[in-house]
């Protein structure tokens, strides 16, 4: 008789919120956005995305593309829960209009998958 070995179960890199798809592809969009440098020192070394309202205080911005940044390690521990610095650079006009096609785009993809 042939055994049958158990498959082993996928764990995620991240476990948690940091390991959901969900989050994997909003952080792929952050970095597509914005660029993989810090928005407080330039550096491209050691990228996080950032949450401008920590999550540990505002749950229903976790997900949300307007309360992301990108920042270093360093400078993301540097700021941790403790403030809600908007590193993000201010936009003109036409950056903000080319923003929204981008959210435009990515709503209307998501409409059309559901």
């Amino acid at each position: 008789m042939k055994k049958y070995k158990k498959k082993k179960k996928f764990a995620p890199v991240f476990p948690g919120f940091y390991g959901t798809i969900k989050w994997i592809k909003l952080r792929k969009r952050v970095i597509r956005t914005y660029g993989a440098k810090c928005m407080k020192c330039e550096s491209t070394e050691d990228i996080h995305v950032d949450h401008i309202k920590p999550r540990s205080k505002y749950k229903k911005l976790q997900y949300k593309f307007d309360n992301l940044q990108v920042l270093c390690k360093k400078c993301n521990m540097e700021k941790s829960n403790f403030n809600e610095i908007d590193y993000r650079p201010k936009l003109n006009n036409q950056q903000e209009e080319k923003l929204a096609q981008i959210f435009a785009g990515a709503s209307l993809i998501k409409s059309e998958t559901n």
